[in-house]
C-alpha cells in the first residue's frame, strides 16, 4: 500500500480527534435558527470531516461543503451518508469558483490562517474574503 495514502489517511484521523470542539457549531446554529429558515442553503469552505457540516445538515439546513482534501472528505462522505441535505465535493478554495446561490458562507475554524496554496499568504486571504 502506497505510505503517503497511510499518512494522508491518518492525518485525517488525528485531525478529527484533535479539532473537536463544538462551541462554535453551537453559535453557529443559534444564529441560523434566529432566522427561523431552514430552507436556509449554506456553503462551508474548506468543510473537511464534516465537523462543522453535518451538524447544520442533521439540523436540517441544506448544505454544500467542500475541501482540497479528499482524505477529509472521505471522512465526511462516511457520516452524510443517511443526510439528505447534504454534499460535498474536492475543489481548490483558491482557484475554484465557489458558486453564488448560498444564503451563508462559512468560514469556519483556523481556515483563514492555514490556507494550502502556493500563493502569496494576504493575497489567498484576499480571495476568500472576495469569495465569501
Amino acid at each position: 500500500m502506497d505510505r503517503n495514502f497511510i499518512v494522508k489517511h491518518w492525518y485525517a484521523f488525528v485531525y478529527e480527534q484533535l479539532e473537536n470542539q463544538t462551541c462554535d457549531v453551537k453559535f453557529l446554529l443559534q444564529v441560523l435558527s434566529e432566522a427561523q429558515n431552514t430552507n436556509q442553503v449554506i456553503l462551508e469552505v474548506c468543510c473537511g470531516g464534516g465537523r462543522i457540516c453535518i451538524p447544520i445538515a442533521q439540523a436540517g439546513y441544506r448544505v454544500v461543503g467542500f475541501d482540497i482534501d479528499e482524505h477529509m472528505l472521505l471522512r465526511c462522505y462516511g457520516q452524510m451518508k443517511n443526510l439528505s441535505k447534504i454534499s460535498c465535493y474536492c475543489a481548490d478554495a483558491v482557484t475554484s469558483d465557489w458558486g453564488m446561490d448560498y444564503d451563508v458562507v462559512v468560514m469556519d475554524g483556523n481556515i483563514m490562517i492555514n490556507i494550502e496554496s502556493e500563493m502569496n499568504y494576504a493575497q489567498a486571504q484576499e480571495i476568500f474574503i472576495f469569495r465569501a
